[in-house]
């Protein structure tokens, strides 16, 4: 990542939740863009059914007739049985709450998961994220 000044790394830098358990994911510390995206990323750490979670880079994305779509989580989650679960954080669940393009995009994303028999969710609090839909 390339910084264009001090203020610029200094915002980058109140954005990075410090992972407490390493071996649940492949980094030391994770971006986050919102509020719950840091409070996913701290649940997905302290739980010990979640065996693996990965916020999930930029250029990973779903193809689309309406456009690329960007995922927010991918994880393994161990409770009776392993599951694997791709998760997209909103502040709101309620579809009337998010713009048209990105409730179509997140419609395409939903079906493309079902396809590969991975759980797509959109979750809104760090208690509902974990949860099989």
């Amino acid at each position: 990542i390339a910084f264009e000044d001090e203020r610029e790394l200094e915002r980058y830098l109140t954005r990075l939740y410090a992972v407490q358990h390493t071996e649940k994911t492949p980094y030391d510390c994770v971006e986050f863009q919102s509020e719950i995206e840091r409070a996913v990323a701290e649940r997905f750490d302290s739980d010990d059914r979640v065996k693996f979670f990965l916020k999930l880079p930029s250029w990973f994305v779903v193809d689309t007739p309406v456009g690329p779509y960007n995922p927010d989580w991918a994880l393994v989650f161990e409770g009776d049985h392993k599951v694997y679960l791709v998760r997209e954080t909103k502040g709101s669940s309620d579809e009337d709450d998010l713009r048209k393009a990105e409730q179509r995009k997140i419609n395409c994303g939903r079906k493309h998961f079902a396809a590969l028999g991975v759980e797509f969710k959109v979750a809104s609090s760090p208690a509902d994220v974990l949860w099989p839909s």
